[in-house]
């Protein structure tokens, strides 16, 4: 009776260790130890089974992988940060047509990549190879970019506002000018005001940088660099003001003036029709 009883902990502690490796990928396993212990006698239950170690969870979609390098220099400048804490922080995901559309879910419009944050002092979006800006869906607040794998892209910052900023750029939590984990201490391009810059790539030297390249999980640069593949799908843009600025949207800019477009100008109302400009 012992003996028995002893065969039957034995078959439940087997099959509760394949099912926790069946969350996994182990199911095949974990499935077919419970469907025998329920149709067998105890005896056949214990016949020995192949043990397999639980494989880490295979990731889907789109992350960013390490490019062939390109021409894109780069000066050094003196920037003295107001404080340790950004004016604005962008945060942006990415991922393939089907990926985004799952990660927008039934809330969502669809538009382009290119949104300005921090009350409009600094501008961020993405390009593909050709310079068209990448279509997303925004849903909930958040901005999913749709790329294609193989596909080389680049983001595009502009400084709106009227002092000279400086922007911290990350992609899949990987600093691009350090290529090191993103923190507000890294440093990072300093635009002046209504200038805009094309962030090809990751910084390999003051001439060069290795471009940004859509492509498997298992490929990303992330994960070939550190082995954390936690934050793919992820760009992140952090702006700083300098030490006494208060940046605040630049009149001189074209979006500036279009954010404040009248549609209705002229109070009088006039009479007829249309006619052909005199200039």
């Amino acid at each position: 009776m012992l003996r028995r009883f002893l065969s039957l902990l034995a078959v439940l502690s087997a099959a509760v260790v394949l099912s926790n490796c069946a969350s996994s990928g182990g199911a095949p396993y974990a499935s077919a130890a419970v469907a025998r212990f329920g149709a067998d006698s105890y005896s056949r239950s214990t016949e020995a089974r192949p043990m397999v170690a639980c494989a880490p969870q295979e990731r889907y979609g789109l992350a960013t992988v390490w490019g062939n390098k390109v021409d894109d220099k780069a000066n050094s400048t003196i920037f003295d940060r107001d404080s340790g804490k950004p004016v604005g922080v962008a945060k942006v995901f990415y991922n393939n047509n089907a990926g985004a559309s799952a990660m927008a879910g039934s809330d969502y419009s669809y538009s382009n990549s290119f949104r300005d944050y921090a009350g409009g002092i600094f501008r961020l979006g993405l390009r593909n190879h050709r310079g068209a800006a990448l279509s997303a869906y925004q849903t909930n607040g958040n901005l999913v970019c749709i790329g294609e794998e193989g596909q080389r892209y680049s983001m595009e910052v502009e400084n709106l506002s009227n002092h000279r900023l400086e922007f911290v750029v990350t992609v899949d939590g990987l600093d691009v000018l350090s290529g090191q984990s993103g923190s507000f201490s890294r440093r990072g391009y300093v635009l002046d005001p209504g200038e805009r810059r094309e962030v090809k790539g990751w910084r390999t030297s003051m001439n060069e940088v290795a471009s940004f390249k859509f492509g498997g999980v298992d490929d990303a640069y992330v994960g070939k660099k550190t082995g954390d593949t936690r934050n793919v799908g992820v760009i992140g843009c952090a702006v700083f003001s300098e030490r006494g600025t208060n940046p605040k949207p630049y009149a001189g800019t074209d979006s500036y003036r279009r954010l404040r477009a009248d549609p209705f100008l002229a109070s009088p109302v006039g009479s007829g029709f249309a006619t052909p400009p005199t200039r």
